[in-house]
């Protein structure tokens, strides 16, 4: 008796991949992991890059309007205060610049951000933006906000930068950067 091996085939259209989002009250469960649940001051996520959940808490206007979401970015279970320098080893006498960690997260931000700045401020924390965000990101900044000489200069960091070193503001204002192209 002989036997014969059996024929074999490879399926060149392979089995897509499904990801199965369930909703439970406010829980989202994503292919049977708890992915999201809102709490009275905010939320849950899941931050697969990291294998972890990151807590988010929202201010809230009178009307439940979110105005500012607040996480602990650094990670050290404090809250505020979130500055992070990465600073390489000193090798010889020149010391290595260090990396600004808060600004580094800030520059992968795809939702748009708002900063309060105060008017001696302003050129270097725009010219800051350019270094971290790139020169065309588009802000706006707007002073004297429902005042009489209320000004909005919208543009590339870059133009925006310009605009403001030949014309020096005063009074703080508002920083509107967008957040970065999901492209």
């Amino acid at each position: 008796m002989t036997s014969t091996p059996e024929a074999t085939w490879d399926n060149p259209f392979p089995t897509p991949i499904t990801n199965k989002t369930t909703y439970l009250a406010g829980f989202q469960y994503k292919d049977n992991r708890l992915d999201f649940f809102p709490h009275a001051e905010g939320y849950v996520k899941y931050q697969y890059s990291e294998n972890s959940y990151s807590y988010v808490f929202n201010y809230t206007d009178h009307l439940g309007n979110v105005r500012v979401s607040y996480s602990d970015i650094d990670k050290n279970g404090i809250l505020g205060n979130e500055h992070i320098q990465e600073c390489p080893k000193q090798i010889g006498s020149t010391p290595p610049p260090c990396q600004d960690l808060y600004v580094l997260a800030l520059a992968e931000e795809t939702r748009t951000m708002i900063f309060y700045v105060s008017p001696h401020k302003l050129n270097k924390t725009i010219a800051e933006y350019i270094q971290y965000f790139g020169a065309d990101r588009r802000i706006s900044v707007s002073r004297e906000i429902s005042k009489l000489h209320e000004e909005t200069v919208i543009g590339t960091a870059e133009e925006v930068l310009q605009h403001f070193e030949a014309k020096p503001t005063k009074g703080e204002s508002l920083i509107f950067v967008a957040g970065k192209s999901l492209k």
